[in-house]
């Protein structure tokens, strides 16, 4: 089973410059390019995602200690050299 962590921030392009009347200050409303951060952790193997986590926080070690106890841990079986889901590999 692999670990994944991706964090994804949508960026929009915005102008910064603008026309208006000769002698006349260009004015509009300014949008911020930056849209929401998205942080992904999910465990995967052989058989597919066995468990993900989407937040718009970034994670700390709280929520990733909290996400390998409550959605990981659950899903590992014993290793007996045949089970996909006996081993992690965090990278």
């Amino acid at each position: 089973m692999f670990l994944i962590f991706l964090y994804f921030q949508n960026r929009r392009i915005s102008r910064n410059y603008g026309y208006s009347v000769c002698g006349e200050r260009a004015s509009g409303i300014y949008v911020s390019p930056h849209g929401p951060r998205l942080s992904v952790i999910a465990a995967v193997s052989f058989d597919g995602v066995v468990a993900a986590s989407i937040s718009e926080e970034n994670f700390n070690a709280d929520l990733f200690i909290d996400f390998l106890r409550t959605n990981v841990v659950p899903t590992l079986q014993p290793y007996n050299g045949i089970n996909a889901n006996s081993v992690v590999i965090m990278g």
